[in-house]
């Protein structure tokens, strides 16, 4: 082989080589540009410089904010004036000036202290400016209110009254417990210190809570009254404040009666009727009679509750159920004293069993 043939093989190697090397390069350019098509085109830049702008002020009218200014009236707060907490027990004559009168005032939040209060006189912040029998008004000397307030006669101190009732208050206390009724207002009724506007409430408050037959047994238990001669369910609230009325030596809610027709005597003939009827006593005559005819409100009456009072101590000395006999012209019932009465005036009252109406009343004195 000769060297020309040689060189020229070489020759076409290299051209060889250098066609398939430009060939791959302008394929592989292809490619890429292909896939750089393809990719997603970014978002062109603002290159612009930032532009300032100045914030928007309010707009402000110069004529209003320099015109003259009128005063701005605020409304005034009302604020509602607290009435009196005090309660009016009682209203006597003035021994001074017997033309007025003096109001006996408790005041609860000071110990149930009691003032003696004139016109013009002063408790806390309330001005005494009228007094009549049943009723007192007060003027408030910050807000000028004016409030009355009415007679409240505080019930008995149990140490005098029957201890029927008090026992009787702690079976209803142990039996349930009545909604907005505070405890300690069963402390006070047993201790005597409440008026008996409140004490008649608890009464009803608590009729209402037990069911019937208890209430009934309660009565019965501490009265002798009977089931049988008891109202029907929804009058027993009102049976109940009744009978503490009656406990308390007050009239009871209806009190219409007023002439006697009770004649006493220490004995009695065969037919029920007084021997030797008087009014007078001796603390010495041990055993009194009350005496009635069977006629007119008694007529045919087969059982009554019947009420013996001491009038100078406000003391109901009797209160229970008798059984008389409705066929006799003459009925009576007697109480006997263990020692002997006490000194004073006393008063007998008879009622009906169902409905406490009082139908015989009569009087009578016991002397040394």
């Amino acid at each position: 082989m000769t060297y020309n043939k040689i060189y020229y093989l070489i020759l076409i190697i290299i051209v060889g080589l250098v066609s398939w090397l430009v060939i791959d390069f302008v394929q592989n350019k292809l490619q890429a540009d292909n896939i750089l098509h393809d990719l997603p085109k970014p978002t062109p830049t603002d290159t612009s410089p930032p532009v300032f702008s100045p914030p928007i002020l309010p707009q402000i009218d110069w004529n209003i904010m320099w015109a003259s200014k009128t005063e701005e009236k605020l409304v005034p707060v009302t604020t509602t004036t607290p009435k009196p907490n005090f309660i009016l027990t009682g209203v006597i004559s003035d021994p001074i000036n017997l033309t007025s009168f003096i109001a006996l005032i408790l005041i609860p939040a000071k110990n149930n202290e009691e003032r003696r209060c004139r016109i013009g006189d002063k408790i806390d912040e309330w001005e005494i400016i009228e007094i009549i029998p049943d009723e007192v008004k007060l003027k408030n000397s910050q807000s000028g209110t004016v409030e009355p307030i009415r007679i409240q006669k505080p019930w008995t101190n149990p140490i005098t009254a029957p201890k029927q009732f008090n026992e009787a208050i702690k079976n209803i206390t142990g039996q349930v417990n009545i909604p907005g009724i505070p405890p300690e207002l069963i402390n006070n009724i047993l201790s005597g210190n409440e008026p008996r506007e409140k004490v008649e409430a608890y009464l009803k408050s608590a009729v209402a809570s037990l069911p019937p037959v208890y209430v009934k047994e309660l009565i019965e238990k501490f009265t002798g009254i009977s089931k049988e001669d008891m109202p029907a369910d929804d009058k027993l609230g009102e049976y109940s404040t009744k009978l503490f009325a009656m406990f308390e030596g007050g009239p009871p809610i209806s009190d219409t009666l007023s002439a006697e027709n009770i004649l006493f005597a220490t004995s009695v003939n065969a037919d029920n009727s007084p021997i030797a009827p008087t009014n007078s006593f001796k603390s010495s005559d041990r055993q009194i009679y009350a005496c009635f005819a069977n006629q007119g409100p008694l007529t045919g009456l087969s059982k009554l509750v019947h009420r013996w009072t001491n009038k100078n101590t406000g003391e109901v000395i009797r209160l229970e159920t008798r059984s008389i006999n409705p066929n006799t012209p003459w009925n009576f019932i007697w109480v006997r004293m263990i020692d002997s009465w006490q000194v004073g005036e006393y008063e007998v009252q008879l009622f009906k069993t169902q409905t406490l109406e009082k139908i015989a009343i009569g009087n009578f004195t016991i002397t040394p």
